[in-house]
């Protein structure tokens, strides 16, 4: 056959699965943020190895979203199976602005995947033994490969360049002999089928590369075998024993070599640069008829010059392989060319358009708060309040604000309840609803989850039509039965969720939730309006060996004691809660407040949560009560206090904080309160609702009135008596 004049190679291609550049936004934004250090990556191909395979387009390199993931137990195979996915190491490196990646010194970066991958483990590397030198050769990467990014997140778009480096030597390598099939010159069918069987022995056993070996073929016919090293192959040439370089050959073209060839047998001139002449076989895919050997001739290499420019690249890579300031001269340059670019030009993938709008939505979303991690706050803590399940008693104003907060914060799984319908003056201070859902009157609930839904369509959100039954807004016996299984719904509810917010208009709504959150260990975040005013405050959590179950409060600690002593919503109160609503005026039923005092309120609350969620002890944390000699001693994260209550005002915009000691007389928390529930469970929460002065009575209250009342009229009986003798 009429045989070329050069040795050619097939260059290697490279295939980016949309599912890499989406891990590779993931990980700039979740880990390595402002981190632009060099990061080990791998691309694979899979190919059929067995006498009967086609030869495929093998050399397209793939990377799919698990080519950051480089661990030593890597399976290329399944037993039986003639299929093996061979592994190709490289390297990556993501610059965080666009116009490092538009500079980039071409040649440096491909010396520098070079000097990584094939340079010092080769050639600047001291083996202490014969063994570690052979096994470096056998398993080096021969197609080496850089990839250089920048990431667009907010936009997706992906800014690429992709290189297989090697280097270009000014003496080409000449064929002058090729033979494809198992019958050559120099050996015959038989032979070569032992040597194809030993080859897929080692793609199996380490499928890295191509697994390059050395065989020689006795004049007995037969054939023995031998690590790949210049050490080896010059001592079997010494001995004049013909040595033949063998690897697998992926390339598509059966008379072209692959890019791992090339450098298989630049490696091999830079070690011994003085040969002149040497054959390989190249194994494919297909069985022995795919086989091609081949007898090469080169000029000498310069080896002083050789030296001296391995010398100098062996300078330049010594401190880091990307950002070397070591300009290699060029001379050098001159007898070592860095070949290698894919394309010319930097290359751009935009995936915006095919994302699922409903997981942009989500995901971009996240970005402010992940961007947040890259410099401002890097122990930010966010994946376990993103997934806290958060319980929202009652929908208004407080409810729609609360709740759009929490998307902002990352929260995705939100329960609603409320008895309302959306009504025409909801509109305005209501964010979530429309003039549709006033008209229809749909339940607030409903029409909350539909807004929050659009806004993010990820949330997972529930909404229940139900009533918060309170003390002194009496049932009758004909809707007994109803009152107790919303009471026992409530329940369910609360002890499914790690957090209630209580956004209720009336302050007697929010005694069933405290109490039932009380007994049961569960956290609550209270929220209430004056005209002026506002507080916000976390309750209290029992201490689980007097509470009926404890809730998912954060790990114990020193905090637990203190936090379990802070009051809740009723320990400030020494009257019971009772009707507020029936028999008022239309501006007493309502809640009269200035227009942004429930933003300022809820998006406190919101923080408030996210603070908690940054302790140690999250729910169990002690309260922030100020600093000592300028610093604070307790209730403190990263992203600032802990307070148990935030109370504030837009007339003078005061803020305070404060921390309410557990009353022993607390209408809802007290330890006679929770012992009532204990032992009567719903009955003595439906006998409240129907008599409030029951919760008096057994407190303590009303007996603490009484006294109260008793010592006011004895001072009073004192003071006019000193008056009168006065």
């Amino acid at each position: 056959m009429e045989l070329p004049c050069r040795l050619t190679f097939c260059e290697a291609q490279a295939y980016v699965d949309i599912q890499f550049w989406q891990r590779l936004r993931h990980l700039k934004l979740s880990e390595w943020k402002l981190d632009d250090q060099v990061v080990p990556i791998h691309g694979t191909f899979r190919t059929d190895i067995s006498a009967n395979a086609c030869i495929s387009d093998c050399s397209m390199v793939c990377f799919s979203q698990d080519a950051f993931d480089n661990s030593e137990m890597y399976h290329s195979t399944t037993p039986g199976s003639s299929f093996v996915t061979v592994r190709f190491p490289g390297l990556l490196k993501n610059f965080n602005v666009l116009p490092q990646l538009l500079d980039l010194d071409t040649k440096l970066s491909l010396i520098g995947v070079l000097c990584s991958e094939l340079l010092i483990p080769l050639f600047f590397t001291e083996y202490v033994s014969h063994h570690e030198e052979e096994e470096a050769w056998r398993v080096a990467n021969y197609t080496p490969f850089g990839m250089f990014t920048y990431v667009d997140a907010k936009s997706y778009l992906f800014y690429h360049r992709e290189a297989f480096p090697s280097f270009a030597l000014n003496s080409p390598i000449k064929i002058s002999s090729s033979h494809t099939g198992g019958e050559n010159s120099y050996m015959c069918e038989r032979i070569t089928g032992e040597i194809l069987e030993h080859g897929r022995i080692l793609l199996l056993e380490k499928p890295y590369s191509c697994n390059p070996f050395i065989f020689v073929v006795s004049e007995r016919e037969h054939v023995t075998f031998h690590a790949f090293t210049p050490g080896n192959y010059s001592k079997l040439k010494d001995e004049g024993r013909n040595p033949v370089v063998c690897f697998f050959n992926f390339s598509p073209v059966p008379t072209s070599a692959s890019w791992a060839a090339r450098n298989i047998i630049l490696c091999m001139r830079l070690a011994l640069p003085s040969m002149t002449s040497f054959s390989f076989l190249a194994l494919r895919p297909g069985g022995v008829a795919s086989t091609w050997y081949v007898e090469c001739t080169c000029e000498p290499l310069d080896a002083l010059a050789l030296a001296a420019a391995l010398n100098t690249l062996r300078n330049s890579c010594s401190n880091s392989v990307f950002n070397s300031d070591i300009q290699p001269p060029a001379d050098d340059l001159a007898l070592l060319r860095p070949t290698g670019w894919r394309k010319k030009g930097v290359a751009v993938v935009d995936l915006s358009a095919m994302m699922d709008p409903a997981l942009r939505a989500d995901s971009d979303s996240r970005l402010n708060l992940e961007l947040m991690r890259w410099r401002v706050l890097p122990s930010l803590e966010l994946s376990s309040l993103a997934e806290c399940k958060v319980l929202l008693l009652g929908m208004g104003t407080l409810g729609c604000n609360v709740s759009r907060n929490l998307l902002m914060w990352g929260v995705r799984h939100l329960t609603a309840v409320d008895r309302s319908v959306v009504s025409f003056s909801n509109l305005a201070r209501q964010s979530l609803f429309s003039v549709s859902d006033a008209s229809a009157r749909r339940p607030k609930v409903e029409a909350a989850a539909d807004a929050l839904r659009a806004i993010i369509p990820t949330v997972d959100v529930r909404h229940m039509v139900m009533t918060v039954h309170m003390p002194g807004h009496r049932t009758d016996s004909a809707k007994e039965a109803e009152t107790r299984e919303d009471i026992e719904r409530l329940i369910q509810l609360m002890r499914e969720h790690d957090v209630v917010f209580l956004l209720t208009d009336s302050s007697e709504a929010r005694w069933l939730p405290t109490i039932i959150a009380a007994a049961h260990g569960i956290p609550i975040i209270n929220v209430a309006l004056g005209f002026h005013q506002y507080v916000v405050m976390r309750h209290g959590v029992v201490s689980p060996s007097s509470a009926i179950d404890a809730g998912p409060l954060g790990p114990e600690g020193p905090s637990h004691v203190s936090h379990s002593s802070m009051g809740c919503y009723f320990c400030s109160s020494v009257v019971g809660p009772l009707d507020s609503v029936s028999g008022r005026a239309l501006d007493e039923q309502c809640t009269v407040t200035r227009p942004g005092v429930s933003s300022i309120a809820s998006a406190i609350a919101v923080e408030l949560l996210a603070q908690i969620y940054q302790h140690p002890s999250r729910f169990r944390c002690p309260a922030y009560r100020g600093e000592h000699n300028g610093e604070a001693t307790q209730g403190i994260c990263c992203l600032g206090a802990i307070p148990q209550q935030i109370r504030g005002d837009v007339y003078r915009y005061g803020v305070s904080f404060y921390c309410a000691e557990r009353s022993p007389y607390c209408t809802a928390c007290s330890e006679p309160i929770l012992l009532a529930y204990q032992n009567l469970g719903v009955d003595f929460l439906f006998r409240c609702i129907n008599d409030p002065s029951i919760i008096e009575e057994i407190s303590g209250v009303k007996a603490l009135r009484e006294q109260c009342s008793t010592e006011l009229i004895d001072m009073e009986l004192i003071t006019s008596s000193e008056s009168e003798s006065f």
